[in-house]
């Protein structure tokens, strides 16, 4: 018998508005349900809607400079699946 040891980070505190925070607790759980670890960001997400810096992107995930995810800016109006997909980089 193998006994695995891994060290569990919490999901992060997601700062936004009360809809996307629901949403982005949502999609960690659900993408901790499927891959059986947490991802890796800082200790605060903040969910931000407003213009990307990249103009083409809907929404862009912010890595800082260890390369996990710090920030999420949306456009107004994109489905939540987009949301769902920038908490994604953080695995």
């Amino acid at each position: 018998m193998f006994l695995t040891l891994a060290t569990a980070v919490a999901m992060p505190e997601f700062v936004g508005n009360d809809l996307d925070v629901a949403r982005s607790k949502l999609a960690w759980e659900a993408a901790v349900a499927c891959t059986g670890r947490e991802g890796k960001t800082t200790p605060r997400v903040n969910v931000e809607r407003g213009i990307p810096p990249i103009e083409w992107a809907a929404a862009v995930a912010i890595h800082d400079d260890k390369g996990v995810v710090s920030r999420i800016i949306l456009r107004e109006g994109v489905p939540p699946a987009i949301l769902a997909h920038e908490i994604g980089h953080a695995w």
